[in-house]
């Protein structure tokens, strides 16, 4: 199983939208990492919701 992504950070927000960077995982499992799925979760909150349906290919994400 990989590890998560860590590093993580702000790369733009204009107040509708943000821009997301991260690092690969250090531990890949002993596969290499294709792909990411994004869930959010609000401040306070317990359940994560995805952000969207399709993995994102590339570690930035808008």
């Amino acid at each position: 199983t990989p590890s998560a992504p860590y590093g993580i950070t702000l790369l733009n927000c204009n107040g509708s939208s943000m821009t997301l960077a991260w690092k690969r995982p250090k531990n890949t499992g002993g596969s290499k990492i294709t792909s990411y799925y994004l869930d959010k979760r609000e401040a306070g909150k317990v359940d994560w919701k995805e952000v969207s349906p399709s993995p994102a290919a590339h570690r930035t994400f808008t």
